[in-house]
């Protein structure tokens, strides 16, 4: 990956807290530190991608974007207050750990999710870092979730839409998630 595909994010995530105005800089307020070019990465606000300190990442469905933060409550707020001027929500909430635990994954789209699952209302065909890691995963706005094991949706897949497993274990998926649907 070439280092302007990695500062892309860094972008989009400067440009949705402008787009936010007062919430988003409350939000950010004395959290977004922008590095000189080899200064130290270890930073105390949000990150255009996972670090040992940010592991709660919030990421747009067509992975065009991605911004970290160090609490849960944070990646909500930044949530919440991205849906007010976007209409983009969160879908899904991918965790590394069993018991909606660990570092997290929320996945976002436009709007809420049909009632029913024969639509498809999103998808990701491939997690990235994220791929064959989550251990337990539950859903939002209306949508559950179908699971494959190989990017595109190849290999196997969950036998149906599901809204939550608190542990991935049963049908031997932990760790197992590499691309998804919701409906």
């Amino acid at each position: 990956m070439h280092s302007t595909q990695k500062e892309k994010p860094v972008m989009n995530a400067i440009s949705r807290f402008t787009r936010l105005g007062a919430i988003g800089a409350g939000i950010a307020a004395g959290a977004v530190t922008v590095l000189a070019p080899g200064a130290s990465a270890a930073t105390t606000g949000p990150t255009p991608h996972e670090t040992a300190t940010n592991r709660h990442c919030v990421a747009d469905e067509d992975m065009s974007s991605m911004i970290c933060f160090p609490t849960e409550e944070q990646a909500d707020a930044f949530s919440d207050a991205d849906a007010i001027t976007s209409a983009r929500v969160v879908r899904v909430i991918l965790y590394d750990k069993t018991g909606y635990s660990g570092a997290s994954y929320r996945i976002r789209g436009n709007g809420k999710c049909s009632a029913s699952t024969a639509d498809v209302d999103g998808s990701v065909w491939y997690l990235g870092n994220w791929s064959d890691r989550a251990e337990s995963f539950v859903t939002r706005n209306n949508c559950d979730m179908k699971a494959w094991s190989a990017p595109l949706y190849l290999g196997r897949s969950f036998s149906r839409y599901f809204d939550h497993d608190i542990d991935l274990k049963e049908g031997d998926w932990r760790n197992e998630i590499t691309s998804l649907k919701v409906s």
